[in-house]
C-alpha cells in the first residue's frame, strides 16, 4: 500500500544528498544509534552457521530501535546483499512475517517513511514487478513488504500529503492555463526529498565503503 507515488532509484540526485545525510543521522541519532554503527556488526558472524547468520545479528540488533532495526536492512539491501538475508531476514525477525517465535515484533513501530523507502528498495532490487521472489525459495511479496496503515505516524503523514495535494489543485486551478506555479509544489518535494534523501545518502555511504 503505497500513500504517494515514490520515486525510482534512479531517480536519485545529487541535490537530496545533503538532505538525506542530515534525515539520516536525525533518525539515528533520535533513536540514540550512532551512525557509525553498521560497523559493529562485521565480526558477528564468526562462529555463526545460522541461515544469513540471523543468531548472532539477532543478538545486536536486539540492542537498538525499531528504526535501528530496519536501518540496518535497507543498508544491507543497498549494498545488494542476498535476498533473504536482507529483505526476508528483516520481514521474519521483525516485520509482516513475524510469527513470534524468534526475533522482536516491530510491527506498528517504525515511521512511514522508514517503511516506504524499504519496500521501495525490494521492489526494485528483488520483486521488479512480480509478486514473488526466490532465493531457495518462493517467497509473496505480500509476506516482505510492510504494511504502511500500522505505522504509528500513517493517519498524520496522509493528512499531511493529502493537504499538500488539496493545495496544489487549487494553485493549479488558479493558475494561467491549469499550470502549477513551481512555488506550489514545493511542500510535495520537501516531503518526497525525506524519502529521496536517505535512498540517496545511503547509497553515497554503500560507495564510499
Amino acid at each position: 500500500m503505497a500513500i504517494f507515488a515514490l520515486p525510482t532509484a534512479a531517480a536519485l540526485t545529487n541535490a537530496a544528498t545533503k538532505a538525506g545525510t542530515d534525515i539520516f543521522n536525525s533518525i539515528l541519532s533520535k533513536n540514540g544509534v550512532s551512525p557509525s554503527f553498521f560497523s559493529t556488526f562485521k565480526l558477528l558472524s564468526f562462529l555463526d552457521n545460522s541461515t544469513s547468520q540471523w543468531k548472532s545479528r539477532l543478538a545486536k540488533l536486539r540492542e537498538f530501535t525499531p528504526e535501528g532495526r530496519i536501518l540496518f536492512y535497507i543498508d544491507k539491501m543497498q549494498n545488494n546483499q542476498p535476498f533473504h538475508g536482507s529483505c526476508v531476514q528483516y520481514a521474519e525477525l521483525f516485520g509482516t512475517s513475524y510469527d513470534g517465535k524468534s526475533g522482536l515484533d516491530d510491527r506498528g513501530k517504525v515511521s512511514v517513511e522508514l517503511l516506504e523507502v524499504f519496500n521501495l528498495l525490494a521492489d526494485e532490487k528483488y520483486f521488479r514487478g512480480k509478486e514473488t521472489a526466490t532465493d531457495g525459495h518462493t517467497y509473496q511479496r505480500a509476506r516482505i513488504l510492510n504494511r504502511l496503515d500500522i505505522a504509528p505516524d500513517y493517519a498524520a503523514v496522509v493528512q499531511k500529503r493529502q493537504a499538500a495535494s488539496r493545495s496544489n489543485l487549487e494553485i493549479a486551478k488558479i493558475t494561467p492555463e491549469g499550470v502549477p506555479d513551481s512555488n506550489s509544489n514545493m511542500i510535495y518535494i520537501l516531503v518526497a526529498l525525506v524519502v529521496i534523501g536517505i535512498i540517496a545518502f545511503i547509497v553515497s555511504k554503500s560507495k564510499k565503503a
